[in-house]
């Protein structure tokens, strides 16, 4: 889905860290957009689901639209939900 050496890694969310990745470093060919609406704290964001041969994983994607004040580092960072994904950091 994704490698970088840039992600963020944030706590406060919700009861597990999330961590964002620039949109650089996701491979995009593996998301479909599902829409946007209210998420984290209320702000407005854009969902993605994870498409892949086997099945998919519906919104588990997404990045704040405007992002600000204590989110405004991860301006075009795409959020993971850490749950169904394997994240492996070196």
């Amino acid at each position: 889905m994704a490698a970088t050496r840039d992600a963020l890694l944030v706590h406060g969310l919700g009861e597990t860290p999330v961590y964002f990745v620039p949109r650089r470093d996701v491979y995009t060919e593996h998301l479909v957009e599902t829409g946007t609406g209210p998420g984290l704290g209320g702000r407005e964001m854009k969902f993605w689901s994870v498409t892949a041969s086997g099945g998919g994983l519906e919104n588990a994607v997404w990045m704040f639209l405007m992002p600000e004040g204590e989110t405004e580092p991860l301006l075009d960072h795409f959020g993971f939900d850490p749950n169904p994904f394997n994240i492996t950091v070196d």
